[in-house]
């Protein structure tokens, strides 16, 4: 059996406290703070900014990639949070659940109680080995947890269980593909650390700025940092990333990975340089992003000011600071200034015990590893997809799932492709579904495919067959019995039709002889109307085009 040892101590690694809890009450308890008058400008300063420069940077902006930088680069890193699909917390068995009426998933260990003792949840440990292999990194087989000392109002205990200078994953990297609508390509991106902290609560600001609401709920919730190397020199290099961090924990089942929710945050630290410089520049960072196209925007807007700032001779206006992402500006804004480098004063947890990981058990979780986002798309390359196939197959698990699933009933690559890439992605974005939700199966679109390979329905057929059975199930054979929609292959069948359609139509057909040859689309549709869609297109053109030219 699998096992993780705590400083000494053998445990199961499915290990769970479970020790009773004191009682709390029912219902939301707020825990309001009052701020004085004169901290409610305290963001004053940075929505006065000159409207001429923000006009300016914006134009540069738009015109970033045309310019090619002016001779600077950009040097992007990202810490990213992600916030782990545990049952319960990190330290105690409360569970957390996404809009939760506030304070109502709280207990004395989250609220920082004294006396109360954390315990961990050793799924967090098994979520930071699976996460930290599939982003290639060396595992710490011995790691420990530190106290993060600092004060915010969020914050009830005073400080953050973290994880400092012994790391449980470090030295890894992850690779993206590039979407081609941006030049394509593949890119490599190094891994600083993966390490194991608890969450803090959240502040609910009154309309006002007078006060603000403490809700607890999210303190102790489990957490995964990912910081990266300075890799990135451009918005869609670091939004990609973002992305393919997404991507990865979605398909690890670690995390569900949304941004709206609050489960996966990145605050990016962006800085320029000129060419061919290798001291960094001052370094900025960005929050308050709340998608990969917010990201990539807030990015080429930052690199924008300040290598706007470089050319207009004020260097000195670039400062090490925290800066907002403000979406209906377009623009980043000045949060806070930072003085230094924050004195966090870390030191070893003496309530927790170190992390010691066996071999067993570290292979255990190697071998549960499914199949990775790069791994699936290198496989799908070489089934001869495109990179526009590829890129949107793999992106989302559950229709990775389904495409494989329809070749390995027999389906065609491309053509399960193309279907799952057109009509049914289209269904699903105007249903707003998922394609768990559909009632298609894996089996009868490979079906589907099958039939109109063989001849037995016609394209157009198979889009009405699909439509029912995206929506209402069943299978191809029995729609095609039922509604009768055997394609008609029979040559004697389709020229009666085509005499009955020329005969019908004589004044097009003399003006077809006379040289309107655009009409030939006006007598096939009329002939596939007579047929309800059922006669073979390629044998119906073939005896038309005979026909039409034989009085000529």
């Amino acid at each position: 059996m699998a096992l993780i040892l705590f400083r000494g101590i053998r445990t199961n690694y499915l290990f769970f406290h479970s020790s009773t809890l004191l009682s709390r009450r029912n219902g939301a308890l707020f825990c309001t703070l009052q701020r004085p008058n004169t901290l409610s400008n305290v963001r004053a300063e940075s929505l006065q900014t000159n409207e001429s420069r923000t006009k300016s940077i914006q134009m540069a902006t738009k015109e970033l990639s045309e310019q090619k930088m002016q001779g600077y680069e950009a040097v992007i890193g990202i810490e990213t949070h992600v916030q782990l699909s545990t049952l319960t917390k990190a330290f105690c068995n409360c569970p957390y659940l996404y809009g939760s009426q506030p304070n109502t998933t709280i207990c004395p260990i989250c609220m920082g109680h004294p006396g109360t003792l954390p315990i961990v949840n050793s799924k967090v440990v098994e979520f930071a080995v699976k996460l930290g292999l599939a982003l290639n990194c060396e595992l710490s087989m011995t790691s420990k947890f530190d106290r993060k000392q600092y004060f915010y109002p969020d914050l009830p205990k005073g400080y953050q269980i973290s994880q400092f200078d012994m790391p449980i994953a470090k030295r890894g990297y992850i690779d993206v593909d590039l979407p081609l609508e941006f030049g394509g390509g593949h890119r490599r991106f190094g891994i600083t650390r993966v390490h194991m902290e608890e969450d803090a609560g959240k502040l609910l600001h009154s309309e006002s700025g007078s006060y603000s609401q403490v809700d607890l709920n999210r303190a102790g919730v489990p957490l995964l940092e990912i910081v990266s190397e300075p890799d990135m020199r451009t918005g869609i290099e670091a939004a990609e990333y973002a992305a393919e961090l997404q991507r990865l924990v979605r398909y690890l089942g670690v995390s569900n990975g949304n941004m709206q929710e609050g489960s996966l945050r990145c605050d990016v630290n962006v800085s320029v340089r000129p060419v061919g410089q290798l001291e960094f520049g001052t370094k900025v960072e960005i929050k308050n992003m709340n998608s990969f196209s917010a990201m990539n925007r807030a990015i080429d807007f930052e690199i924008s000011r300040q290598i706007l700032l470089n050319n207009q001779g004020q260097l000195d206006q670039i400062v090490q600071e925290t800066r907002l992402w403000d979406d209906g500006a377009q623009k980043t804004v000045t949060m806070r200034k930072k003085e230094g480098l924050a004195d966090y004063r870390y030191f070893p947890e003496p309530d927790l015990p170190e992390v010691v990981l066996f071999e067993e058990y570290v292979d255990q979780i190697r071998q549960s590893l499914p199949e990775l986002p790069e791994a699936k798309r290198r496989r799908y390359e070489e089934m001869g997809l495109s990179m526009q196939d590829v890129l949107f197959l793999a992106n989302d698990n559950s229709v990775a799932d389904f495409f494989d699933a329809a070749v390995g009933k027999g389906a065609d690559a491309k053509l399960a492709a193309n279907w799952i890439m057109g009509d049914i992605a289209a269904f699903l974005k105007n249903e707003r579904l998922s394609i768990s939700e559909i009632k298609l199966t894996p089996q009868e679109l490979s079906e589907l495919i099958a039939s109109i390979k063989k001849g037995t329905i016609s394209g157009k057929i198979g889009k009405e067959i699909l439509t029912e059975l995206i929506s209402k199930g069943g299978t191809v054979k029995s729609l095609i019995k039922e509604k009768d929609l055997v394609q008609i292959v029979d040559p004697a069948a389709i020229e009666a039709l085509v005499d009955k359609v020329l005969a019908e139509n004589p004044k097009q057909l003399q003006q077809y002889r006379g040289g309107k040859t655009k009409l030939q689309g006006f007598f096939a549709g009329q002939v596939m109307k007579e047929s309800k869609g059922k006669a073979n297109p390629v044998i119906l053109n073939k005896i038309l085009i005979d026909k039409l030219n034989a009085g000529s």
